[in-house]
């Protein structure tokens, strides 16, 4: 065999161990993390700082409607629909 291929069946059974010593050696430091345990979900990060919890992050449209919103529909044409990406309005 040449040098490169002893090098190559090296490499073949020292990667995996060298991945599976990485990986044991992250389990062994996520062990010895202390967590902080919050107290309220801010300290958590699970609500948000500012504004009411009850804000929607994402606004659905399709077809000229929100969706999830039934003032929308009530409303009716009193707002109308934006414009199209061709910068058309919608009809309705």
């Amino acid at each position: 065999m040449t040098p490169y291929q002893v090098f190559l069946v090296v490499m073949l059974f020292v990667w995996p161990l060298t991945i599976l010593g990485v990986l044991m050696l992250m389990a062994k430091l996520e062990e010895r993390i202390e967590r902080n345990p919050a107290r309220t979900p801010e300290e958590a990060g699970l609500e948000p700082k500012v504004g009411k919890p009850e804000e929607k992050e994402v606004r659905i449209v399709f077809d000229g409607r929100v969706i999830g919103e039934d003032e929308r529909a009530e409303r009716g044409a009193a707002h109308p629909a934006p414009p199209r990406a061709g910068g058309k309005p919608m009809p309705g």
